[in-house]
């Protein structure tokens, strides 16, 4: 079989190094570096400090600046030169957005959501541009669990999701990450958490503390950092500042004993294409949160889901999972045999057979 020579777009994993985004990334990077001794990989990225990765991926900074006008000239200019430089047969971007030109062929990966409209000209051009690119882009991916990308979703191939082997409903022994942050046990986890989200879930953690008080936690983990003295404020001004733990920004390697820590995760919203959603549901924590196309693809029947917008109704939904043990044993383990799915080879051969096949 023929190796694969993959440049991917780190981009994330330096601009919002805390993120959602970023440690799917890094998870998704180390699941591939593993799968394929025929896949070489070459990481494409903005210089700065990267987190933790496998050995054997091909480094490669761009000097360019973490700024409109920087990300711009990195997706437009630089993500194809350095991928041709690097001699890679595909150009691998984890978004929807890619250059509008590119030597080496390109595949990037659609999304239901659009994300917030940016605030600023540059920006929206430079997402009118990706849009654009991903529109051309030699292969368009989607998962497999998620609604509809748009309307050129159709003529995209589909890819399983997958997640990290460290995600499993028991870990390993030793110090746990939610020993090491000093949380009580119980705690409700979210994560990949987006600021303008903040005032809907606060409003709905009031609805949980007035019924068991400071003996649960919310915990917050991918939130970011510019975010979270406005946090602690918004929950100083509802009277819960004592049951909020936000945690620093951590390494993927901790992520999986936080989940399996939570006695329910919270859910506002599916950041980064339903990762969280998928690790949950592989630790064997029961979900609450709002509905919507993109969640309920992802969760299906495995999860107790609201209506948008409805915070006493969340609140009640994450209650219910923290008092009643009948209901949340029963998600927890119609989330275990979904989760099923994410683990094994099978995913990652349907990753590389698509990458070969737009390499080629």
């Amino acid at each position: 079989m023929n190796s694969v020579h993959l440049a991917v777009d780190g981009w994330s994993l330096i601009e919002r190094p805390w993120s959602a985004e970023a440690l799917h990334l890094a998870e998704w990077l180390g699941a591939m570096a593993a799968a394929d001794p025929d896949l070489h990989l070459s990481l494409l990225h903005p210089e700065g400090q990267l987190p933790l990765l496998p050995e054997g991926i091909h480094l490669q900074p761009a000097a360019v600046t973490l700024s409109a006008w920087g990300a711009l000239r990195y997706e437009q200019r630089e993500l194809p030169r350095l991928a041709r430089a690097v001699g890679a047969d595909l150009l691998f971007i984890p978004r929807p957005s890619a250059p509008l030109a590119s030597p080496v062929p390109v595949a990037a990966l659609l999304h239901g959501s659009p994300g917030r409209r940016p605030a600023s000209a540059l920006e929206r051009l430079r997402r009118a541009l990706g849009a654009a690119g991903a529109a051309g882009a030699t292969s368009r991916l989607v998962l497999a669990d998620l609604p509809a990308a748009g309307p050129g979703a159709r003529l995209a191939a589909s890819v399983p999701p997958f997640v990290g082997a460290g995600f499993r409903p028991q870990g390993g022994s030793g110090t746990s990450a939610p020993e090491r942050s000093g949380l009580v046990p119980g705690y409700v986890l979210c994560c990949g958490l987006r600021a303008e989200q903040l005032p809907l879930l606060l409003a709905a953690w009031t609805w949980v503390e007035g019924s068991v008080g400071d003996a649960a936690q919310l915990v917050l983990v991918g939130l970011d950092p510019s975010a979270e003295q406005g946090a602690r404020a918004q929950a100083r001004e509802l009277g819960i500042a004592a049951s909020l733990k936000i945690l620093p920004p951590g390494a993927l390697a901790d992520l999986p004993d936080l989940y399996r820590g939570a006695t329910a995760y919270l859910s506002l919203g599916p950041a980064s294409n339903g990762q969280p959603l998928r690790w949950a549901l592989s630790c064997g924590v029961p979900v609450a949160g709002l509905n919507s196309p993109e969640t309920d693809s992802v969760l299906g029947e495995t999860a107790y889901l609201v209506p948008p917008g409805e915070a006493r109704r969340l609140g009640a939904a994450c209650l219910t999972l923290l008092v009643e043990e009948q209901v949340a044993t029963a998600l927890a383990q119609k989330g275990l045999g979904r989760a099923t799915a994410y683990h094994g080879p099978g995913p990652l051969e349907a990753w590389m057979r698509v990458f070969r096949s737009a390499a080629s």
